[in-house]
């Protein structure tokens, strides 16, 4: 073996070992939690979990993790991914959901999003159960359709005072102010007339519409 070969392998795994270290979770009341770090404060995050959780959950503002107390903050990419959970209370403290977080959890009818939730990303409730959502006015980032394939959805709302979405003429949509741009829509969604542009995959997996008018223009 030659001395690059060597040093390849000893940096291989030195990087597997720190990325271990990085994916540690810890399990607390049946929910599992890893330990993150933004802008130098470190708080707890809900990880995917094995088997699949049913019923009502909460999650609670905090954990105590190896002694210390962590702000639970954020819902993790597929956190809760085909669960069987019926309704699930989320604290204020959590300011990100991720990828897919609750995608596929068909016995989910409805969330009640934290007043203090800034990032919601892609297919975050896709294929639940939901019937209604309501964006709080905090929400600043919005990575494209949050609720693709929920069919039973017919009420979407941005909470008035959002700074950059809206829910105009109760459009049952999501708008971004700056572009006039439809992220996201659903099976009642009526276009407003100031709407310039639809956003890619507005309506993917909208299986209960049945048709769609056009603003003239």
């Amino acid at each position: 073996m030659t001395t690059n070969q060597l040093k390849f392998l000893l940096l291989a795994f030195f990087l597997s070992i720190i990325g271990l270290a990085s994916a540690q979770t810890y399990t607390i009341n049946g929910l599992c939690y890893s330990i993150i770090e933004t802008d130098g404060v470190k708080s707890a995050q809900v990880e995917q979990h094995p088997g699949t959780l049913t019923g009502n959950i909460n999650v609670p503002p905090t954990v105590n993790i190896g002694g210390a107390d962590y702000t639970v903050t954020s819902i993790a990419h597929s956190a809760f991914y085909g669960d069987e959970i019926t309704s699930i209370t989320l604290p204020n403290t959590i300011v990100q959901i991720g990828e897919e977080a609750f995608g596929d959890c068909r016995n989910l009818t409805s969330i009640s999003l934290p007043s203090a939730l800034k990032t919601i990303e892609s297919g975050a409730f896709s294929g639940s159960a939901l019937y209604a959502i309501t964006i709080p006015r905090s929400v600043t980032s919005i990575d494209g359709n949050i609720v693709a394939g929920c069919e039973y959805l017919d009420n979407i709302t941005v909470e008035a005072g959002n700074a950059v979405y809206d829910s105009r003429n109760n459009c049952n949509a999501v708008i971004q102010k700056d572009e006039n741009t439809l992220i996201f829509g659903c099976k009642n969604t009526a276009i407003p007339s100031d709407v310039e542009h639809i956003g890619p995959y507005a309506f993917v997996n909208c299986k209960e519409l049945t048709y769609i008018t056009f603003p003239e223009g």
